[in-house]
């Protein structure tokens, strides 16, 4: 049997050291310690890593992430909201300016009247201020304005000036003013003739004397009801 050379028991006995202090890395012997022979490469074993990541740990980081988003998305919603505000302190209303320009766009206009009611008030007028004076009226108005003056007489109750206040009395005016009715209508076609004219004015007379007034009204209204009347005067009162 060979016996080793001392070369051979000094790797030998290098090598079981190294195989014994396998979990516990140093740095390689360098090749002169090994007598010219060639180190052999033994790896060392990965070490554990000092930082192990568990579970819990996992979790409370998932959780400080959530709990960072809902508090940004807090602070961004209020931030929105007191932006809001601001626009609607700082911008006027829209409505007391409508109701201001509304009230601008809306002078206030004189109310007109027409020519027709202007005309309708003068004869009126006209009419009353005969009415005060008193009639004959023929020989200063038309048909239109003789009824318009009687009319106001018989308001202010002077016709009774002239007849009686009886039932009679206010038959015999009504046939009276039906007479200056129809001249009235008559006037709507055009200017009524020097004779018709006389004939109002000559009945006229008769009225104010309390006479026959020459005429004979038959009148029958909508509803059935009629009128009919002699021209004779009333019994005097």
């Amino acid at each position: 049997m060979t016996q080793p050379t001392p070369d051979q028991e000094a790797y030998d006995a290098d090598v079981r050291r190294r195989i014994e202090m396998a979990n516990y890395p140093a740095a390689p012997p360098s090749s002169s310690s090994l007598g010219g022979y060639a180190s052999p490469s033994i790896a060392a074993p990965p070490q554990a890593s000092a930082v192990q990541s568990s579970p819990h740990g996992s979790s409370q980081a998932v959780k400080v992430v959530v709990l960072v988003t809902l508090a940004a998305l807090v602070v961004i919603g209020a931030i929105a909201f007191l932006f809001v505000l601001g626009m609607r302190a700082g911008t006027p209303s829209a409505q007391p300016v409508a109701a201001t320009s509304q009230a601008v766009a809306q002078p206030t206009v004189a109310p007109t009247s027409s020519p027709t009611a202007d005309a309708t008030s003068d004869a009126t007028a006209d009419a009353t201020e005969e009415a005060t004076s008193g009639p004959p009226f023929a020989s200063s108005m038309d048909p239109a304005e003789m009824y318009d003056a009687y009319m106001e007489m018989k308001r202010r109750g002077k016709i009774y000036e002239i007849i009686p206040d009886t039932d009679e009395g206010r038959a015999y005016f009504t046939a009276f003013m039906y007479s200056i009715v129809d001249l009235k209508a008559a006037a709507i076609w055009g200017p009524l003739d020097a004779e018709s004219l006389a004939d109002l004015a000559t009945r006229e007379q008769h009225f104010l004397a309390l006479e026959d007034l020459d005429l004979t009204v038959d009148i029958t209204f909508e509803d059935g009801t009629s009128f009919t009347h002699d021209g004779k005067p009333p019994a005097a009162g």
